[in-house]
């Protein structure tokens, strides 16, 4: 899938910043950015528990993050003026984060993409399930699966 442009990802990138400082306490940074994908990284030292491993806090942080990133960026790329929330979200934490870490949050395809813009745009709201998860060496760590409104502005 295509990248979206540089110029959402910076501006993503300043958002998370700007608005949302426990991004930046944790040192959390973009990889890449997508049409159907998000790629953060964020170190263990500021995002580290007292056994040495990832904080849950951090790490269902840093899923949420995920998922609300990728629906800016899509968002963004359409000019669509929506203010994102998250809803619900479960998270599953699988085994420790022991190393810098990596956040992966997949979106939704073409179809129901459209599903949900039309959706927003007859009812000024629209919701959509997505799954984010943090990958460790061969399984992933922790996995989230949260549901995300956008309501337009």
């Amino acid at each position: 899938m295509p990248a979206l442009s540089k110029h959402i990802k910076k501006q993503l990138m300043t958002l998370f910043g700007e608005q949302i400082p426990l991004s930046k306490a944790m040192q959390l940074s973009i990889a890449s950015l997508e049409w159907e994908r998000i790629h953060l990284k964020a170190p263990l030292a500021p995002n580290v528990n007292d056994k040495g491993t990832a904080f849950g806090g951090s790490l269902s942080a840093a899923l949420t993050l995920a998922g609300w990133g990728l629906l800016y960026g899509r968002l963004a790329h359409e000019d669509i003026d929506a203010n994102l929330v998250i809803h619900r979200s479960e998270i599953i934490y699988e085994r420790p984060v022991c190393d810098d870490f990596n956040i992966y949050c997949d979106g939704l395809a073409n179809d129901d993409w459209a599903q949900f813009t039309r959706q927003l745009d007859r009812r000024g709201r629209a919701r959509v399930v997505l799954k984010s998860w943090v990958s460790g060496t061969a399984h992933a760590a922790a996995v989230m699966t949260g549901t995300f409104v956008a309501l337009r502005k």
